[in-house]
């Protein structure tokens, strides 16, 4: 984010490529974890390393990247957000008394509850091209259809520890960011 910022001030920019620049190292970690999540066996010793060994045997090394688009879509539009709302909140709190009582930390959960506020559809869609059992990753359109023929909700089936976990990921995640760079943003000022 800090070198995206430096080159383009803005917020909403360099969130954006930080989140683009962040899913090709993500999506494979994020295809593992997806597929340890839905495993079915009685033995669930399955680890990372043999998922990944298996699904490269039977896919071929293209299977760490499936639902790269949906992620790509996720982390860009998530991250634009995430780094606009915690920096614009930082601003609003040094210029408002009324946001000056609110501790840090709750810019940076809210900020993590906005990422999914917008995105959780697509992580939705991510996560049914991240999990199937076949070759071939369902491509956005057969996505589409799956959650139409659940309804609407099937985009938000586990909204809530979804955002209770970023929720507190992001409070924590940014509070320590701000510590380790020196507490004040000097691109806020």
């Amino acid at each position: 984010f800090e070198a995206f910022y430096a080159q383009t001030q803005s917020f909403a920019l360099a969130g954006a490529c930080a989140g683009a620049l962040n899913t090709v190292g993500s999506c494979p970690a994020a295809v593992v974890k997806s597929q340890l999540q839905v495993q079915r066996r009685k033995d669930p010793s399955l680890a990372a390393v043999r998922v990944v060994s298996s699904l490269v045997k039977m896919h071929g090394a293209g299977v760490l990247y499936r639902g790269l688009a949906p992620l790509a879509a996720r982390d860009t539009l998530g991250y634009a957000i995430l780094y606009t709302v915690y920096y614009r909140g930082q601003e609003l709190q040094r210029r408002s008394d009324a946001a000056a009582a609110a501790p840090r930390w709750a810019i940076g959960g809210a900020a993590g509850a906005c990422f999914y506020g917008a995105t959780l559809p697509i992580d939705r869609v991510k996560v049914l091209q991240q999990t199937q059992a076949g070759g071939a990753a369902l491509g956005l359109g057969e996505c589409l259809a799956t959650v139409r023929r659940g309804g609407l909700a099937a985009f938000y089936r586990g909204a809530g520890p979804t955002f209770a976990r970023t929720f507190v990921g992001q409070a924590v995640g940014l509070s320590v960011y701000d510590l380790v760079r020196g507490w004040q943003p000097t691109y806020c000022d």
